[in-house]
């Protein structure tokens, strides 16, 4: 058996390597493009970055934080990601062990870092995540992960389809109350009708619109494009997709653990951008970083806090 803090360390590397690939995905997926290829390569000059100025963390500053052919900055993000997926790479392997959970949940992990610096910089959860994410996150859930809040049993088929429904319902739910909140159309038979239709086959939806758009003819979608955009809708659509996945792997008590405190740090950070940069109750504020945080939360504490609440609780 490998000494503990060899295996913690040798996750931290691990989990910094993939953090540099983390890079890329946040980069690019916006934009559509491949992350495979081409190379990685300077922003400013083009030039290819060599694989011996690729090294995670370390190329930050044996570069002085620049360009080798240009000089020009590099952003202070690309070392903190790779430490950031570093850490929590440990943080799995520490609670977890060396195990099929802890693997699983580390990428889990990963693909959050992904979640949260797109959804900073574009406000948007890609699809490419959360829906290939969600049958793949509702069968390890099923075979091989433990459950976070009782980390000797499995989670099991009945505990992650209680998990995937109760993220993909809870999460419409407040999707569609905020769409109605906000100023969309006034709820009419049929708009109702569409709305329970929705709910039942909003996955299948999901499903058939994103395999379209990998795979099929591009064509332009107007009634989209020049969708009017609803100031300060509370949650958007890509949110309901990302608890649908994350619900797969933590079960029905993660989406809760998750929402609550989602919420209450959204909360805390809106009134303080409200306070130091002035703003109004509408002031857009993106939530897949608190979601985040909140399923790693789950993950590592999940079973200390509900056990803290049932012991302090009323």
């Amino acid at each position: 058996m490998m000494p503990p803090a060899f295996l913690l360390a040798s996750a931290f590397v691990f989990g910094a390597v993939v953090g540099s690939f983390l890079n890329v995905c946040i980069y690019r997926l916006p934009e559509g493009r491949s992350i495979v290829s081409p190379p990685s390569s300077c922003p400013n000059c083009g030039n290819r970055v060599r694989f011996y100025d690729n090294v995670p963390i370390l190329s930050f500053f044996m570069l002085g934080g620049r360009c080798r052919f240009c000089r020009s900055p590099i952003s202070w993000r690309y070392p903190v990601v790779e430490a950031l997926n570093g850490v929590l790479w440990a943080l799995m392997v520490y609670r977890f062990g060396l195990t099929a959970s802890g693997a699983v949940f580390a990428l889990l992990a990963s693909a959050l870092v992904v979640v949260t610096f797109i959804d900073l910089d574009h406000q948007i959860i890609p699809d490419a995540i959360s829906i290939p994410g969600a049958p793949l996150a509702l069968a390890l859930g099923s075979l091989l992960v433990v459950d976070p809040f009782q980390p000797g049993v499995g989670l099991g088929v009945r505990g992650s389809l209680l998990g995937t429904a109760a993220g993909y319902g809870l999460f419409s739910v407040i999707f569609w109350t905020s769409f109605f909140y906000y100023g969309r159309p006034s709820l009419t038979v049929r708009l109702a009708g569409e709305v329970v239709l929705y709910l039942f086959l909003g996955p299948v939806v999901w499903t058939w619109d994103y395999l379209r758009e990998s795979f099929g003819r591009k064509v332009e979608a107007p009634d989209e494009e020049n969708e009017e955009e609803v100031p300060g809708q509370g949650l958007g659509m890509g949110d309901v997709k990302l608890m649908t996945m994350l619900g797969g792997l933590i079960g029905w008590k993660g989406v809760l653990l998750t929402t609550f405190s989602a919420s209450l740090f959204g909360s805390i950070a809106g009134l303080t951008l409200v306070i130091t940069r002035g703003g109004g109750r509408k002031s857009k504020v993106p939530f897949g970083p608190f979601l985040s945080l909140g399923a790693v939360l789950s993950l590592l504490l999940g079973d200390r806090i509900v056990g803290w609440y049932l012991g302090h609780g009323p």
